[in-house]
């Protein structure tokens, strides 16, 4: 980077063009003669002059280096503070790149606000802050004003940055509460799926109970048991018509013995004997016949009909439907049994 100078610092306002050289070669005597010019020049400091001087300020620490602040002390009229503030100012507004005219200002448009202003504006980002100097007037505006506005603007920003992260927070919770109600509907989809189906299954037990309810009474007939059975009732006919036998034998020996002993006596007694013992001996042949046999069962099966007939009929009072299919499936054996007879 170049710029310009003075050979003679006690005559820097009277140059000639032999005087000029490039500023990085001046030697800090040199470049503290220009700053001194340059600043009683500036007296209504704008920043093109800060930048002008900072760019000088650090050509010289760099020349000078841990002496610094004893070199501004002799060589310039500023402050050590000041000269940082300068540096500051040209670091920060100043072209990388120098001419022999200095160098040059990267925000055109800030040329002519002062240095108070330009140092204030650095709180302002590199990328926002030619527009908002332009926005508040920052080249006619005082330093105080000046910082009211870039306060205001800091707290619009964080303002803004805190609705930012609320609308953010907002918007999660809202993609949350979204997330959830999708959740929601699709459990009462799967339970609206289940209930239907469990009315679906309900309908059809339903539908089943009916068509039981409306079928008749199928009485299955246990062949084994209905056999055992008469096996039974014949056994007991049996014992009855032993029972039966041996009390027809006993009364017949009796009879006889009776006829026995009237002997030759003739008579009505005698003759009611005879009587007597011949009907004995037709029911005991009959019995030996096998006919008791069968009355003896008839007769054993209507008493169980009978009894089962009155039971039915009880039934009818409280449960007439099922006392109705009973009574089918009774006839229904009777059938059965008549077609054995026949």
């Amino acid at each position: 980077m170049a710029g310009v100078g003075t050979l003679r610092p006690e005559t820097e306002d009277k140059r000639s063009v032999n005087d000029i050289i490039k500023t990085e070669d001046m030697t800090p005597e040199q470049l503290g003669g220009e700053i001194r010019l340059l600043t009683r020049q500036a007296r209504q400091m704008v920043l093109e002059y800060g930048i002008q001087i900072g760019y000088r300020l650090q050509l010289a620490k760099d020349k000078v280096g841990e002496d610094f602040a004893g070199w501004v002390e002799r060589e310039t009229e500023i402050s050590k503070s000041s000269a940082y503030r300068f540096i500051k100012l040209y670091n920060e507004y100043g072209a990388a790149q120098g001419s022999l005219l200095g160098v040059e200002n990267i925000f055109p448009t800030l040329g002519k606000i002062s240095v108070s202003n330009a140092l204030r504006l650095l709180a302002v980002p590199e990328e926002e802050r030619e527009e908002f100097a332009r926005e508040v007037d920052a080249e006619h505006i005082s330093a105080r004003d000046l910082e009211e506005a870039i306060r205001e603007r800091d707290e619009a920003r964080k303002s803004l940055e805190t609705a930012d992260r609320e609308l953010g927070a907002a918007q999660k919770a809202l993609r949350d509460a979204e997330a959830e109600l999708a959740e929601t509907k699709d459990a009462l989809e799967d339970q609206r799926v289940k209930r239907e189906d469990a009315e679906d299954a309900a309908q059809k037990m339903e539908a089943m109970l009916r068509e039981t309810e409306n079928r008749p009474v199928e009485v299955a007939i246990d062949e084994t048991a209905v056999q055992r059975a008469v096996e039974e009732a014949k056994a007991a006919a049996a014992e009855e018509k032993k029972k039966a036998v041996a009390e027809l034998e006993k009364r017949l020996k009796a009879a006889e013995s009776a006829a026995r002993d009237a002997g030759k006596s003739a008579g009505a007694a005698a003759e009611k004997a005879r009587a007597e013992a011949e009907e004995l001996r037709k029911r005991l042949a009959a019995a030996q016949s096998g006919a008791n046999e069968v009355i003896l069962l008839v007769k054993l099966a209507q008493e169980n009909f009978n009894l089962a007939v009155e039971k039915l009929h009880v039934m009818k009072s409280t449960d007439g439907e099922t006392a109705g299919k009973l009574l089918a499936g009774t006839r229904k054996i009777l059938e059965t049994l008549i077609g054995r007879c026949g």
